[in-house]
């Protein structure tokens, strides 16, 4: 779906959960997409809501990523990985 389509839909209604997180994480390839998002994003509380949504789950994502990982969890890991070699 190209940028330009999206940007005339958000004229019609709001983007998708997964539709708003992939203009944000892809913001720097499509940045006309993301500046007439960032205007609907002015009267939009719904899709405030969601991009804050997605901004919380990141923030713990990273925290998480950041904390150490037990020799135990490495272990399962390599157990799944080698599975999925087997199959």
């Amino acid at each position: 779906m190209d940028s330009s389509y999206q940007a005339r839909r958000f004229q019609i209604s709001c983007p998708d959960s997964d539709v708003i997180e992939k203009i944000l994480l892809q913001a720097y390839k499509h940045r006309v997409l993301m500046q007439v998002f960032e205007e609907h994003l002015i009267t939009c509380s719904r899709c405030r809501k969601t991009v804050d949504r997605i901004r919380i789950y990141y923030e713990i994502l990273e925290a998480e990523m950041k904390k150490p990982v037990s020799a135990t969890v490495i272990k399962f890991a390599d157990s799944l990985s080698l599975g999925r070699k087997k199959s």
